[in-house]
């Protein structure tokens, strides 16, 4: 396999990516077909965001990120995709790695 193909073709991110989407899909799934309380509802459409959600608070964002809505922190999906195919990206380009 050629670089340039192994540059466009990112295994690890993929792989992060597909079983962070799973997660994802999971929990939507479980939010609407199961027979959830609103409590077990909430706690299953926020697990996807959890961890984002901590991290924000962390660096100081939390009183920053109170004003939206709860749909908002949504957002932090796309941008966990991104930070995970990232982090595929440095794992496959690390040095000394076998290619």
């Amino acid at each position: 396999m050629t670089t340039s193909l192994r540059r466009r073709r990112n295994r690890t991110g993929l792989w992060l990516c597909g079983t962070y989407a799973f997660l994802v899909l999971l929990c939507a799934a479980t939010w609407r077909f199961a027979d959830l309380d609103t409590t077990g509802a909430y706690l299953v459409l926020q697990a996807p965001v959890m961890l984002q959600h901590a991290a924000l608070l962390a660096f100081g964002l939390g009183p920053a990120m109170s004003w939206l809505g709860w749909t908002a922190y949504f957002m932090l999906i796309a941008m966990t995709f991104a930070g995970l195919y990232a982090i595929g990206h440095a794992h496959a380009s690390a040095p000394g790695r076998d290619r």
